[in-house]
């Protein structure tokens, strides 16, 4: 792709991470997270057994803690 045909830069732009804010007051969760559709951001909420690789006892576990 030559710079005539690609996408403005704003338009490439792309942050793929992963968190776990240990309280609902967190920095990152207020500041971005709650605000995502303020600031034309995406965020997606994945919970344990989301995760297919992972086996049921194991998910159990982790959850009882």
């Amino acid at each position: 792709m030559d710079a005539a045909t690609r996408p403005p830069l704003r338009t490439r732009a792309r942050l793929y991470a992963t968190t776990n804010p240990d309280s609902p007051r967190h920095w990152l969760k207020v500041g971005y997270l709650d605000r995502a559709g303020e600031l034309h951001l995406r965020a997606w909420h994945f919970r344990l057994a989301d995760n297919p690789s992972l086996s049921a006892e194991y998910v159990a576990d982790l959850t009882a803690e």
